[in-house]
């Protein structure tokens, strides 16, 4: 796979042009692009500074690490319907004694903390909205659709994923939104200096329709198809996949309470050059009730897998499951990011999620508990109870500023009977202190 820096991507290339010539319009109209440049612009600075600690198990070395994420964003005003947008980011390790591997130090025998000292333009993009009721993005952006879980931006990370895509947004027919984005190249969490997971050259189609016309209700559909372009690199290829899925959301409110649900079915199948044949589905539902004090969760969820599988090459019999590369994994099956894979999962039979939880808030501060219970979804795994996890955390905001404490205890139970990736158990604390202007 060609180094993040080897090669100037297309459309960030000519968003930024674009960009050039937006900046360089005739001296006839420079008042309106003085005006969209600097009084009508926004400007915002965000810091983030970070202590995470991981004590493992696993024959990995227990890791911590403290770092700063520094950004610097910029938005102009609009000129003839134009509006272009810079973000800069840069993470910096504060504690130069502190040993972690974050995958390009290569300190590979301590536990992973994925926040790499880089510098990057986290997005740079120009937007059209001259079309009526559409947008259309030409560059380096952030993309989030419905609940992240299948597109997102992973942005718990200090390193956030951004894409290089073309993205039109189109609000035509009443309470729908109509969108598409045509991905060139994905930016990993990994980081622009790691070589084999910091970037990947896609050839990618997402189409997502939602629909909010009736009140408290939200109804979505999509189609995500994933190429993986680079031949060079056989993990990626395995990311090739077209998923098609519907996704029902909603709320009911009765006086200070309040009903929220979500339903949702996918199915998935390989495309492309992916490696291997397979078929795999995921289900969801989730419920919860409560007030702004205290709600209570409860919530179901599947990455189905297929035992079936085969190598298109050899026809070698395997298991693959269902598999989420673009999606803000964080969020998904437990803070200590046990399950992960790159979104493919490290657990090739599938895996089932029963969760409940309780959050609200209590003296100013917003509070979270939550149980996992992890059990594998093929009989033909090696273990079926794969573990279980708990998660709590404590945020408190004021102003521009919060700072939170969050921590998750995953519980290994038969997971270190699995073949041939073992889980272990694994701790994980996070100290995280944010200032926003």
């Amino acid at each position: 796979m060609k180094k993040y820096c080897s090669a100037p991507k297309f459309l960030l290339s000519l968003s930024i042009a674009s960009c050039a010539t937006f900046l360089s319009s005739p001296s006839s109209a420079w008042d309106p692009v003085q005006d969209a440049l600097t009084t009508t612009a926004k400007l915002k600075l965000d810091f983030r500074m970070r202590y995470e600690e991981v004590d493992d198990a696993s024959p990995l070395e227990n890791a911590d690490a403290t770092t700063l994420r520094s950004r610097l964003s910029y938005e102009s005003g609009a000129y003839q319907d134009f509006t272009v947008g810079l973000e800069m980011d840069d993470v910096t390790r504060l504690e130069s004694g502190q040993q972690y591997n974050d995958g390009v130090n290569g300190k590979i025998k301590y536990s992973q903390i994925i926040d790499p000292d880089n510098t990057e333009v986290n997005q740079a993009w120009i937007n059209y909205a001259g079309i009526p009721k559409t947008n259309a993005k030409l560059g380096r952006q952030r993309i989030v659709l419905d609940n992240e879980r299948f597109v997102g931006a992973s942005a718990f990370r200090q390193n956030e994923q951004t894409y290089d895509a073309l993205s039109f947004a189109n609000k035509s027919l009443a309470g729908t939104t109509l969108y598409y984005a045509k991905i060139d190249n994905i930016n990993t969490i990994f980081g622009p200096d790691n070589d084999k997971q910091g970037e990947y050259d896609t050839d990618i189609n997402l189409f997502n329709l939602k629909y909010e016309g009736i009140p408290g209700l939200t109804l979505s559909g999509y189609a995500y198809l994933m190429d993986y372009t680079d031949d060079e690199n056989i993990n990626a290829l395995a990311y090739s996949n077209d998923t098609y899925g519907l996704r029902l959301s909603g709320k009911k409110s009765f006086g200070d309470e309040t009903l929220k649900y979500a339903l949702e079915y996918a199915t998935q199948s390989d495309a492309y050059d992916n490696p291997v044949e397979y078929s795999a589905d995921y289900y969801l539902t989730e419920v919860s009730y409560g007030n702004p004090t205290i709600t209570g969760k409860i919530g179901y969820e599947v990455l189905g897998a297929d035992d079936s599988a085969n190598f298109h090459t050899t026809g070698k019999s395997t298991s693959k499951g269902f598999q989420t590369p673009l999606g803000t994994l964080h969020k998904f099956q437990g803070w200590a990011d046990q399950f992960l894979g790159g979104g493919s999962g490290n657990i090739s039979t599938g895996i089932e999620d029963q969760y409940i939880g309780l959050d609200g808030l209590a003296y100013g501060l917003n509070w979270i508990v939550a149980y996992h219970q992890f059990n594998a979804y093929n009989s033909t795994a090696t273990v079926d109870t794969l573990g279980d996890e708990w998660n709590a955390s404590v945020e408190k905001k004021w102003g521009n500023y919060s700072v939170s404490l969050a921590y998750a205890a995953y519980n290994a139970q038969d997971s270190e009977n699995l073949a041939p990736i073992k889980i272990y158990d694994k701790d994980k604390l996070w100290l995280t202190m944010q200032a926003s202007f």
